[in-house]
Protein backbone atom coordinates (compact mmCIF):
# COMPACT_ATOMS: atom_id res chain seq x y z
CA UNK A 1 0.00 0.00 0.00
CA UNK A 2 1.21 3.28 -0.52
CA UNK A 3 0.11 6.25 1.43
CA UNK A 4 0.95 9.67 -0.27
CA UNK A 5 0.69 12.57 2.31
CA UNK A 6 1.40 16.50 3.21
CA UNK A 7 2.36 17.27 6.64
CA UNK A 8 -0.60 15.49 8.35
CA UNK A 9 -2.73 15.97 5.30
CA UNK A 10 -3.78 12.82 3.69
CA UNK A 11 -3.49 13.53 -0.38
CA UNK A 12 -3.84 9.84 -1.77
CA UNK A 13 -4.27 5.72 -1.17
CA UNK A 14 -3.33 2.87 -3.34
CA UNK A 15 -3.08 -0.69 -2.81
CA UNK A 16 -1.77 -3.47 -4.95
CA UNK A 17 -0.40 -6.78 -4.62
CA UNK A 18 2.30 -8.78 -6.88
CA UNK A 19 2.32 -12.03 -7.50
CA UNK A 20 5.48 -14.33 -9.14
CA UNK A 21 4.64 -17.50 -10.61
CA UNK A 22 6.69 -19.53 -13.27
CA UNK A 23 5.66 -19.77 -16.85
CA UNK A 24 4.50 -22.79 -18.04
CA UNK A 25 6.27 -22.55 -21.54
CA UNK A 26 9.88 -21.62 -21.44
CA UNK A 27 10.72 -21.45 -17.82
CA UNK A 28 10.94 -18.57 -16.24
CA UNK A 29 9.10 -16.54 -14.08
CA UNK A 30 6.82 -13.16 -14.47
CA UNK A 31 5.16 -11.10 -12.12
CA UNK A 32 1.52 -9.89 -12.23
CA UNK A 33 0.51 -6.96 -9.71
CA UNK A 34 -2.97 -6.55 -9.32
CA UNK A 35 -3.98 -2.53 -8.72
CA UNK A 36 -7.03 -3.20 -6.98
CA UNK A 37 -8.34 1.06 -5.05
CA UNK A 38 -6.89 4.09 -5.73
CA UNK A 39 -8.64 7.17 -3.74
CA UNK A 40 -7.18 10.73 -4.09
CA UNK A 41 -8.85 13.68 -2.11
CA UNK A 42 -10.80 15.68 -4.51
CA UNK A 43 -8.71 18.67 -4.15
CA UNK A 44 -5.68 16.71 -5.32
CA UNK A 45 -7.55 15.35 -8.92
CA UNK A 46 -6.07 16.18 -11.93
CA UNK A 47 -2.65 17.14 -10.12
CA UNK A 48 -0.82 13.98 -11.38
CA UNK A 49 -1.29 12.22 -8.36
CA UNK A 50 -3.21 9.76 -9.87
CA UNK A 51 -0.60 9.14 -12.79
CA UNK A 52 2.18 9.05 -10.51
CA UNK A 53 0.61 6.16 -7.91
CA UNK A 54 0.16 4.00 -11.22
CA UNK A 55 3.45 3.70 -11.68
CA UNK A 56 4.30 2.77 -8.46
CA UNK A 57 2.76 -1.02 -8.61
CA UNK A 58 5.88 -1.17 -11.00
CA UNK A 59 8.60 -0.48 -8.30
CA UNK A 60 6.71 -3.04 -6.22
CA UNK A 61 6.61 -5.83 -9.21
CA UNK A 62 10.70 -5.23 -9.75
CA UNK A 63 11.13 -5.36 -5.95
CA UNK A 64 8.69 -8.91 -5.94
CA UNK A 65 11.02 -10.11 -8.52
CA UNK A 66 13.67 -9.59 -6.25
CA UNK A 67 12.27 -10.95 -3.65
CA UNK A 68 11.37 -14.34 -5.60
CA UNK A 69 15.06 -14.22 -5.96
CA UNK A 70 14.60 -14.75 -9.71
CA UNK A 71 15.35 -12.77 -12.69
CA UNK A 72 15.09 -9.08 -12.75
CA UNK A 73 14.33 -9.05 -16.48
CA UNK A 74 11.19 -11.28 -15.58
CA UNK A 75 8.09 -9.96 -17.54
CA UNK A 76 5.62 -7.63 -15.33
CA UNK A 77 2.37 -7.42 -16.25
CA UNK A 78 0.23 -4.57 -14.70
CA UNK A 79 -3.50 -5.76 -14.03
CA UNK A 80 -6.64 -3.75 -12.65
CA UNK A 81 -10.14 -4.74 -12.91
CA UNK A 82 -12.84 -2.91 -14.31
CA UNK A 83 -16.64 -2.56 -14.12
CA UNK A 84 -18.32 -2.42 -17.73
CA UNK A 85 -19.31 0.65 -18.44
CA UNK A 86 -23.03 1.38 -19.04
CA UNK A 87 -22.91 4.84 -20.55
CA UNK A 88 -20.81 7.64 -22.16
CA UNK A 89 -20.72 9.30 -18.92
CA UNK A 90 -20.57 6.55 -16.60
CA UNK A 91 -17.50 7.69 -14.21
CA UNK A 92 -16.26 4.02 -15.35
CA UNK A 93 -15.77 5.19 -18.48
CA UNK A 94 -13.60 8.06 -16.89
CA UNK A 95 -11.27 5.77 -15.20
CA UNK A 96 -10.96 3.43 -18.39
CA UNK A 97 -10.09 6.45 -20.37
CA UNK A 98 -7.09 7.81 -17.49
CA UNK A 99 -6.09 4.17 -17.46
CA UNK A 100 -6.13 4.48 -21.40
CA UNK A 101 -3.98 7.29 -21.62
CA UNK A 102 -1.14 5.94 -19.07
CA UNK A 103 -0.95 2.72 -21.60
CA UNK A 104 -3.00 0.15 -20.97
CA UNK A 105 -4.97 -1.96 -23.16
CA UNK A 106 -8.70 -3.60 -22.38
CA UNK A 107 -8.17 -8.09 -22.84
CA UNK A 108 -11.29 -8.41 -25.64
CA UNK A 109 -14.01 -9.45 -23.64
CA UNK A 110 -15.80 -11.29 -26.67
CA UNK A 111 -12.93 -13.79 -26.13
CA UNK A 112 -12.39 -14.12 -22.44
CA UNK A 113 -15.31 -13.74 -20.32
CA UNK A 114 -13.46 -12.69 -16.56
CA UNK A 115 -15.29 -12.73 -13.09
CA UNK A 116 -14.50 -11.82 -10.11
CA UNK A 117 -14.99 -13.49 -6.49
CA UNK A 118 -18.35 -13.42 -5.11
CA UNK A 119 -17.13 -11.20 -1.54
CA UNK A 120 -20.77 -12.03 0.05
CA UNK A 121 -19.98 -13.15 3.78
CA UNK A 122 -19.78 -17.14 3.48
CA UNK A 123 -23.34 -17.26 4.94
CA UNK A 124 -25.12 -15.35 2.81
CA UNK A 125 -23.63 -17.11 -0.58
CA UNK A 126 -25.17 -20.77 1.03
CA UNK A 127 -27.98 -18.88 2.18
CA UNK A 128 -29.17 -17.50 -1.76
CA UNK A 129 -27.93 -20.78 -3.64
CA UNK A 130 -24.00 -20.89 -3.53
CA UNK A 131 -21.39 -17.96 -5.22
CA UNK A 132 -22.39 -15.57 -7.80
CA UNK A 133 -19.42 -14.68 -9.63
CA UNK A 134 -19.50 -10.87 -11.23
CA UNK A 135 -18.45 -10.08 -14.34
CA UNK A 136 -15.37 -7.47 -14.89
CA UNK A 137 -13.28 -6.65 -17.77
CA UNK A 138 -9.38 -6.50 -17.34
CA UNK A 139 -7.07 -4.05 -18.64
CA UNK A 140 -3.18 -4.56 -18.71
CA UNK A 141 0.09 -2.97 -19.16
CA UNK A 142 2.59 -5.25 -20.26
CA UNK A 143 5.66 -3.21 -19.01
CA UNK A 144 8.04 -3.15 -21.92
CA UNK A 145 5.12 -4.41 -24.50
CA UNK A 146 3.24 -1.99 -24.52
CA UNK A 147 3.11 -1.59 -28.64
CA UNK A 148 1.97 -5.18 -29.37
CA UNK A 149 -1.77 -5.47 -29.35
CA UNK A 150 -2.37 -9.15 -28.09
CA UNK A 151 -1.32 -11.90 -25.98
CA UNK A 152 -1.38 -15.49 -26.67
CA UNK A 153 -4.37 -17.45 -24.57
CA UNK A 154 -1.38 -19.19 -22.52
CA UNK A 155 -0.44 -15.94 -21.06
CA UNK A 156 -3.82 -14.71 -20.47
CA UNK A 157 -4.67 -17.43 -18.46
CA UNK A 158 -1.48 -17.11 -16.56
CA UNK A 159 -2.17 -13.77 -15.42
CA UNK A 160 -5.96 -14.88 -14.33
CA UNK A 161 -4.31 -17.68 -12.54
CA UNK A 162 -2.66 -15.23 -10.60
CA UNK A 163 -5.27 -13.07 -9.70
CA UNK A 164 -7.02 -16.00 -8.37
CA UNK A 165 -4.20 -17.28 -6.23
CA UNK A 166 -4.17 -14.19 -4.47
CA UNK A 167 -8.33 -14.20 -4.00
CA UNK A 168 -8.26 -17.63 -3.27
CA UNK A 169 -6.68 -16.77 0.60
CA UNK A 170 -9.37 -15.16 1.57
CA UNK A 171 -12.47 -17.04 -0.27
CA UNK A 172 -13.75 -20.65 0.53
CA UNK A 173 -12.46 -23.56 -1.64
CA UNK A 174 -16.30 -24.07 -3.10
CA UNK A 175 -17.03 -20.47 -3.13
CA UNK A 176 -13.38 -20.43 -6.07
CA UNK A 177 -14.08 -23.81 -7.62
CA UNK A 178 -16.55 -22.08 -10.59
CA UNK A 179 -13.99 -19.61 -11.63
CA UNK A 180 -11.49 -22.20 -12.02
CA UNK A 181 -13.70 -24.33 -14.51
CA UNK A 182 -14.68 -21.81 -16.32
CA UNK A 183 -10.60 -20.62 -16.74
CA UNK A 184 -9.98 -23.84 -18.59
CA UNK A 185 -12.66 -22.76 -20.65
CA UNK A 186 -11.21 -19.45 -21.60
CA UNK A 187 -10.05 -18.00 -23.43
CA UNK A 188 -11.43 -20.07 -26.42
CA UNK A 189 -9.67 -20.55 -29.57
CA UNK A 190 -5.30 -21.08 -30.09
CA UNK A 191 -5.63 -17.57 -31.61
CA UNK A 192 -3.77 -14.41 -30.12
CA UNK A 193 -6.22 -12.62 -27.57
CA UNK A 194 -6.24 -8.65 -28.71
CA UNK A 195 -5.90 -5.50 -26.79
CA UNK A 196 -8.35 -3.27 -27.52
CA UNK A 197 -8.74 0.63 -26.20
CA UNK A 198 -9.95 0.34 -22.64
CA UNK A 199 -12.68 3.07 -23.94
CA UNK A 200 -13.61 0.26 -26.28
CA UNK A 201 -17.53 -0.87 -26.43
CA UNK A 202 -16.95 -4.43 -25.78
CA UNK A 203 -20.00 -7.30 -25.75
CA UNK A 204 -20.63 -8.31 -21.55
CA UNK A 205 -19.53 -11.39 -21.03
CA UNK A 206 -21.94 -14.15 -20.16
CA UNK A 207 -22.69 -15.83 -16.23
CA UNK A 208 -20.74 -19.02 -15.48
Amino acid sequence: MAVVTRGRELIAVRDHVAIVRPLSQGGGHAATVHMSHVVVEPEWRRTGVSAWLRAVPLQTGRAALKAAGVSPDSPITLVAEMEHPTSVEDMRTIRLLAYEKAGFLKVDPNRLDYHQPDFRPPALIDATGGPRPVPFTLIVRRVGREAQGSLSPEECRGLIASLYEMYQTGCRPQDMSTLWSALERWPTGTDPVRLIPPSSPATLGVEI
